[in-house]
């Protein structure tokens, strides 16, 4: 397989407590001829994927995970997907003849919040999600989550992530509605000033203890003394 580099991928929010431990697992795609593949669709434009309401916000449904593909030996090629993608920055799909686990270790997840990149490993789940992360598995042991006898015709894949609403009890909470639409930081620091709302942080006091100044009679003692070792040494 030729060199991939950092390629981004979808998962369900309330997973990432499950994936940070666990790790993240294939699903099982099922191709037009009946051969099952193990993978996940993926896309490499960041900007393309992040711009969708169910990735750009706090509370969103789903979350970017994002990975160096050269890293994951399991990984044996790709290819490319022309249609039946609901997502339009996932454009692609990396397989395996047998099912894999790519470490949280190996994974980052994008803080929509802060604008940065988080360690999957690290992450913790909000209170809010606790009640929300259930395991279930089907009466042959493989977990709900994988996409199950989807059909693949030829580059075409059904809509990303197309489960059934009852996977969880809990009811979904309400979308969360903001005053403004999401700036990156250079952007939103700038409207900040153009408003008037930004304050500059405050220089920290300096806590060292400030130099002794010596006295003029401190100074001529010194220069006295070392005047004598001159005169001494000549």
């Amino acid at each position: 397989m030729d060199a991939v580099g950092i390629i981004y991928t979808l998962v369900e929010t309330q997973r990432l407590a499950t994936i940070a431990v666990e790790g993240l697992k294939s699903q099982l795609f099922r191709m037009e001829n009946e051969e099952l593949l193990d993978g996940f669709l993926f896309g490499r434009d960041l900007n393309a994927i992040r711009v969708a309401d169910d990735v750009n916000a706090e509370d969103a449904p789903f979350t970017i995970i994002g990975f160096n593909a050269d890293s994951i030996s399991e990984i044996v090629d790709i290819m490319s997907l022309t249609g039946g993608v609901e997502h339009l920055g996932i454009r692609e799909m990396a397989y395996s003849s047998e099912p894999f686990t790519i470490p949280a270790s190996e994974l980052e997840y994008l803080d929509v919040a802060g604008d940065c990149w988080m360690q999957v490993e690290d992450y913790k789940a909000p209170p809010a999600h606790l009640g929300m992360l259930t395991v279930s598995a089907n009466d042959n042991g493989v977990e709900a989550e994988l996409i199950e006898d989807a059909e693949i015709a030829g580059s075409e894949v059904p809509a990303f992530f197309d489960e059934p609403e009852a996977k969880s009890a809990a009811p979904t909470p309400a979308k969360k509605q903001y005053d403004r639409p999401w700036l990156p930081p250079k952007e939103y620091f700038k409207m900040l000033r153009e408003t008037g709302q930004y304050k500059p942080r405050e220089k920290a006091p300096d806590s060292k203890p400030k130099k002794r100044v010596r006295s003029d009679a401190e100074r001529r003692a010194i220069a006295g003394h070392f005047a004598r070792k001159r005169q001494q040494a000549a």
